[in-house]
């Protein structure tokens, strides 16, 4: 019989493996592929590597990879421990908020100060924040924070720079998931300007129903105790025109290198 090279026609077994015949490439399990026994669906097995006809089992040195239907116990438990990769199709939910750095012009006997709303909702009711919201799904956050400042407060910020981030968890008591504000510094405002808040729907109460041009020493008294913690820190990047990166309104550590 002439030996086989190169061509491998149609159900034609190669090196004493089973051809297995898939309709749907990547429905099968890799051990099945090998020749390992019947054909199992991928759903079954919790097969993620991608099928193939050639040794899908091995890695491209021939040696066994870490398969989940290959590992002992102790391999699978000690995988449990590592970081799990994302699916970059469907990522873990993370809210995306724009809020704007609006500070009051400066002017003779007047504090450095910056505008503030005072929520009238749910557990930040009756403290004040930075304006600014949510990103809508596939909306960039500074078109969220330009969107929202101005139905909050009637302004078009002009945008400076990004002034700062800041990493929030999830909170389980309003079923909020984590998210990131980031925060840009906009060009001051006069403190004779009219802000204009947004007017309640009818029946309703109004989602804000003050603003403050707030200086330092009036954080402790008007804002929720991380919220202080996000303006005191944007403050500083503020004054001394460098970039804050925040986990819950604490600065991030940078460990330098010699």
């Amino acid at each position: 019989m002439p030996r086989l090279s190169g061509h491998r026609g149609p159900g034609v077994a190669v090196a004493g493996r089973v051809p297995v015949h898939s309709p749907v490439e990547g429905t099968r399990c890799c051990r099945c592929e090998s020749g390992g026994g019947a054909a199992t669906p991928r759903a079954e097995c919790g097969c993620r590597r991608p099928a193939g006809p050639a040794r899908p089992h091995l890695d491209r040195r021939g040696r066994a990879g870490h398969h989940p239907a290959h590992l002992t116990s102790h391999q699978r438990e000690h995988l449990r421990e590592k970081p799990m990769t994302i699916n970059l199709a469907a990522p873990p939910p993370c809210r995306i908020g724009g809020l704007a750095w609006i500070p009051r012009l400066p002017g003779e006997d007047r504090e450095d100060a910056v505008l503030m709303v005072r929520a009238n909702y749910g557990l930040k009711k009756g403290f004040y924040q930075l304006p600014g919201g949510h990103a809508d799904h596939l909306e960039p956050d500074w078109e969220a924070m330009l969107r929202h400042v101005k139905r909050e407060t009637g302004i078009v910020p002009g945008v400076v720079r990004l002034l700062g981030k800041d990493w929030v968890p999830a909170n389980s008591e309003t079923g909020s998931a984590m998210g990131q504000n980031l925060v840009y510094l906009c060009r001051p405002v006069p403190a004779t300007a009219e802000i204009q808040l947004p007017a309640a729907e009818p029946g309703m109460e109004p989602e804000l129903d003050d603003y403050l041009w707030m200086t330092l020493d009036d954080l402790a008294e008007h804002t929720q105790p991380y919220q202080a913690r996000r303006v005191r820190a944007m403050w500083e990047a503020w004054q001394h025109e460098a970039f804050a990166n925040l986990r819950f309104g604490r600065p991030v550590p940078v460990e330098r290198t010699a």
